[in-house]
């Protein structure tokens, strides 16, 4: 089942998920320094990736990731890294562009897309025909 969250939700599972590759302990305050934002906001945001089946959250305690949770974080991370690769790697952008486009970008470019992007690279790579600093 393919549930649709908001890209703001997405990035609160997107740093769930990484915080979770880090130490499996993950608390609001843990997303509030990596996120900079209100504990209310992700408080708010745990409730919905808990409605979803995402996250496992006690009030006051850690959050968990289901499985369900772990493949959807890794899938949004997974294009991230893609997008940013590929803006680094190909157009030559410097990394701080690449890195806020490709947050922007992952919200809303579909697994096709990013499996064309990844066979262009590959591609182009093997041709030796990208940027290079």
């Amino acid at each position: 089942m393919n549930k649709k969250l908001t890209h703001s939700i997405e990035d609160y599972l997107e740093t769930i998920y990484l915080l979770s590759q880090v130490d499996g302990t993950i608390r609001i305050t843990d997303i509030a320094a990596r996120m900079e934002v209100r504990k209310s906001s992700i408080v708010s945001a745990v409730k919905k990736l808990e409605q979803c089946g995402f996250v496992q959250h006690e009030p006051y305690g850690s959050i968990l990731l289901t499985d369900e949770g772990k493949l959807r974080g890794s899938e949004v991370y997974q294009k991230h890294l893609v997008l940013k690769s590929f803006f680094i790697d190909i157009l030559g952008l410097p990394e701080e562009i690449a890195e806020k486009d490709a947050c922007n970008f992952e919200h809303y470019i579909s697994d096709q897309t990013v499996s064309a992007i990844v066979k262009l690279v590959e591609k182009l790579r093997k041709e030796k025909k990208y940027y290079q600093k």
